[in-house]
């Protein structure tokens, strides 16, 4: 897929782990420097590197940003100002 001419491959919302360390699971995460390695994968693979960008919608908790920076994810972005009704 490409977006403002940049290639990417969505993976959707998927757990990542490092064990013993930390696992987290996006609403939505994207590669796009490895792209082209993950391309019609459904399944992670134990050397597979982490997304490129994972997208939270309401993180609550400090440690859910940690275990983030754990796995090695360059950028998150977090969405947390939901209208109350």
């Amino acid at each position: 897929m490409k977006l403002a001419g940049k290639s990417y491959e969505p993976f959707g919302s998927t757990t990542f782990k490092r064990e013993n360390i930390a696992g987290v699971e996006p609403d939505a995460c994207f590669y796009i420097q490895n792209y082209q390695r993950m391309i019609g994968r459904r399944k992670l693979e134990p050397n597979d590197p982490p997304p490129d960008l994972a997208i939270e919608t309401d993180v609550t908790l400090k440690i859910t940003l940690d275990a983030y920076e754990a796995i090695a994810v360059p950028e998150l972005w977090i969405y947390d100002n939901f209208s109350k009704y």
